[in-house]
């Protein structure tokens, strides 16, 4: 263990510190940046490259994406869910991800796939970004893992729920603006919990009327729920759009 330390490159041990890797988990962060080409054809063991890191960075991505959508989207089926997830977790997404750390510059590869630009390959990168995870998973736990994929895959994460918060409140105002009577409004209700673990109900109204309610970890995510809501019950309310539209 000791020898193997003394090999691991000064890049590769900043970027541990930075990830707060301990001293002992160093070992396989550089196994996570060493590509199988590193060996250039020399045949090697299973565990020396970081193909199995990477196997198992992609199972804690996925439960932890899972785990996010499903706490966050309660009111959406299976099939949504793995959409959802699949947007994150794609190629492109954990590529970029990796970009932005800077992970592709700490690959260890052979000449040949370092001439030919392979450690700038959006498959390569989303592979190291996984391997990484998997190095930080073994070293630091799952709520460490948590932490590090919600912060580098916000851009990704944000993505998904803008589009789904932008789904149902765009299609509840484009119901009402039919009659021409302006935006419904969303307005706090509840709020509870401590800073870390905030939770929120948003009531959604046309005119003073209350016409949905919606819970969340976030204030935009309780107002998706609040309007979905409302276009459920819309044969509740809906007859206030008629009775302003004939001017009552």
């Amino acid at each position: 263990m000791a020898a193997e330390k003394k090999q691991i490159p000064e890049a590769i041990l900043q970027m541990g510190r930075k990830l707060d890797i301990s001293e002992r988990g160093m070992v396989e962060l550089k196994r996570a940046f060493t590509h199988p080409t590193y060996f250039e054809g020399v045949k090697h063991h299973a565990w020396e490259d970081n193909q199995r890191l990477e196997f198992l960075g992609d199972a804690v991505l996925d439960l932890i994406m899972g785990e996010y959508f499903y706490a966050a989207y309660p009111e959406v089926d299976e099939g949504y869910l793995t959409r959802m997830r699949a947007s994150v977790v794609c190629e492109g997404s954990l590529a970029m991800a990796a970009e932005r750390l800077g992970l592709g510059d700490l690959l260890m590869m052979g000449k040949g796939a370092v001439h030919n630009g392979e450690g700038k390959r959006p498959s390569v990168l989303a592979d190291t970004f996984e391997a990484v995870l998997g190095a930080l998973y073994l070293d630091r736990g799952i709520e460490a893992a948590k932490k590090f994929i919600l912060k580098e895959l916000a851009f990704a994460i944000d993505s998904v729920d803008q589009y789904h918060t932008q789904d149902y409140k765009s299609t509840l105002q484009e119901l009402v603006q039919k009659v021409n009577f302006g935006p419904v409004a969303y307005r706090l209700q509840e709020e509870w919990g401590p800073d870390h673990d905030k939770g929120y109900r948003i009531g959604v109204y046309y005119r003073e009327t209350l016409i949905g309610t919606g819970k969340g970890k976030s204030k935009k995510e309780a107002e998706q729920h609040s309007a979905k809501d409302a276009l459920e019950k819309q044969n509740g309310w809906k007859h206030l759009l008629e009775e302003r539209a004939k001017g009552k």
